[in-house]
């Protein structure tokens, strides 16, 4: 497969910041079908429940909320606002349980899946970003680092790993998603996914989302972000910030999402 020579700028909120080269190969989905999204929704983190459900974090301070969204109509069945102080991030869901990570209060808050009811509430050693869950049933975060973070029961750090292309680390990992025997990871800023070996941190490929939507939507919209897979399919679902659409996609190579 042909490599594709990429060169995408992060911009962080302080200011711009070094280019990065993206050597791996870069690969564009086959769009299956879209379908509608709240434009209000500063979509943090995505998980596919089944059943045509969604659950979803939306960020902010002061807006920030948990939902649960029918997939084929966009509509919120079910909405947990959380405090006003807190920033909602990414999120993942183990044993019918609901971790949500908030960014600068590290903090993570537990729900209940079935009616979203806060059980738990602890501290996090770390800025939470992204959220997901092994095979084996280990919580994986981001912090906005190149680093993604194993961790324990109690969310502490058990261990770090760098992600990185042969040019170097990647920065601003964002939402997460285990697909198969890949990590997934938005790159804040950036219409691109990391696709991760997650034995090494090696990013193998980038899924490309760049002209999903289309230039009158894009102007309303912000970064990509939200990423949840359908294991029966094999499907990703894909948003972004205050994005119009939620879009299904096929990745139809062999690059370990199975």
């Amino acid at each position: 497969m042909k490599t594709l020579w990429l060169w995408i700028c992060l911009v962080a909120a302080v200011g711009a910041q070094p280019a990065l080269q993206v050597t791996a190969p870069v690969l564009r989905p086959t769009l299956i079908k879209r379908y509608p999204h709240d434009v209000g929704c500063f979509t943090q983190g995505l998980v596919w429940l089944g059943s045509n459900r969604l659950l979803e974090s939306s960020g902010l301070e002061g807006q920030s909320q948990l939902r649960l969204v029918d997939l084929e109509t966009g509509v919120v069945q079910v909405m947990r606002p959380l405090e006003d102080s807190l920033f909602a991030e990414g999120l993942a869901v183990l044993n019918q349980q609901v971790r949500l990570l908030t960014y600068r209060n590290r903090r993570f808050l537990e729900f209940d899946l079935a009616e979203l009811e806060l059980r738990t509430e602890a501290s996090l050693d770390f800025e939470g970003w992204g959220l997901t869950v092994s095979p084996s049933g280990h919580w994986l975060a981001s912090n906005g680092s190149p680093n993604l973070l194993w961790l324990n029961p109690d969310m502490s750090i058990a261990r770090q790993m760098l992600v990185r292309e042969p040019s170097g680390p990647v920065p601003y990992l964002n939402e997460l998603e285990w697909c198969g025997k890949r990590i997934l990871a938005n790159v804040y800023t950036t219409e691109l996914i990391a696709v991760i070996t997650p034995e090494t941190g090696l990013v193998d490929y980038w899924l490309d989302l760049s002209g999903l939507l289309t230039p009158e939507e894009k102007a309303g919209a912000s970064f990509a972000n939200g990423i949840a897979w359908d294991p029966a399919t094999g499907h990703l679902f894909v948003t972004g910030k205050y994005w119009p659409w939620v879009f299904e996609l096929d990745v139809d190579y062999d690059i370990g999402l199975e």
